[in-house]
């Protein structure tokens, strides 16, 4: 168990200077633009992220049977949109910490390195937007690729 913990504590470190990095990479490219196409750019701090990915990944995500899936179709459109957010932030965020953790350094290679930081900006928009206002949530998921 005590291995188990440092394990962990090692993972999110890592984890958390690559939020780091990609949250600073990103000020920097905000920073460039002109002020008109900075407006309603939301910067989040880079502490409130990083709180935000490991809180969530450390949270359970569990597989769901068909029948399961039946029977999120059956609830309204408000409480699927409110499940589907929830499952995102979860799962963006566990999927952040595991690419950060790949073996033979293969989290510090240009591509992985940009496809964690498309992640990071998903999960960046997904904060951006809220299951209530579904038409602007249905744009952002669309804009997760």
């Amino acid at each position: 168990l005590k291995g188990s913990v440092k394990t962990a504590m090692a993972r999110s470190s890592r984890a958390l200077l690559t939020l780091g990095r990609a949250w600073a990479v990103q000020r920097r490219v905000i920073a460039q633009l002109p002020p008109f196409q900075r407006r309603g750019l939301l910067i989040c701090s880079g502490n409130d992220l990083f709180r935000h990915v490991a809180a969530h990944s450390s949270m359970s995500f569990s597989k769901v049977s068909l029948q399961e899936l039946l029977n999120l179709g059956k609830l309204p459109a408000e409480e699927r949109l409110r499940h589907l957010n929830a499952v995102l932030h979860v799962g963006i965020s566990k999927i952040i910490v595991l690419m950060q953790d790949l073996p033979l350094g293969f989290s510090s290679v240009g591509p992985i390195r940009c496809v964690i930081q498309d992640y990071v900006k998903d999960l960046q928009d997904l904060r951006t937007c809220s299951p209530e206002d579904a038409e602007r949530f249905h744009a952002c998921i669309l804009g997760i690729h």
